[in-house]
């Protein structure tokens, strides 16, 4: 399965990266600054929040990647260099279905009608925070 690298600081982000990959057998590793080098990832997620033109070359020079991700903010662009986009605030489902189908290469357009429905726990209040996006 994909492992993950997410660079981030939203807890609501956070959450629903956790609960997805955790579901779905994703390995994903968070973390808020850069430290570690010569790690290997499937993707490397970067939060609007955490992004720089520094943190972008920590990640060039010091970690190996098959894919670049970026969480950002609806009506805002995304900067270059990105071939993920997501666009907050999402969908635990518009996670899973852009790594099935991205990263894994498998065909999505039946798969949210094979499988069992997203359950969160009585996590939904996280989908109702939009502000804190």
């Amino acid at each position: 399965m994909p492992s993950i690298l997410l660079i981030n600081e939203n807890k609501i982000v956070s959450r629903l990266l956790q609960l997805s990959s955790k579901k779905n057998g994703y390995s994903l590793e968070e973390v808020s600054t850069l430290d570690s080098s010569g790690d290997s990832y499937d993707v490397i997620f970067v939060d609007s929040d955490k992004y720089s033109d520094t943190l972008m070359e920590q990640i060039e020079s010091k970690l190996k990647y098959e894919q670049l991700g970026y969480i950002g903010v609806k009506q805002e662009s995304s900067p270059d260099g990105f071939n993920l986009i997501i666009e907050k605030p999402f969908l635990p489902t518009d996670f899973v279905d852009m790594i099935k189908e991205k990263v894994i290469g498998k065909d999505v357009s039946d798969a949210n009608e094979e499988g069992e429905p997203f359950d969160l726990d009585d996590e939904s209040e996280v989908l109702l925070e939009e502000d804190s996006f």
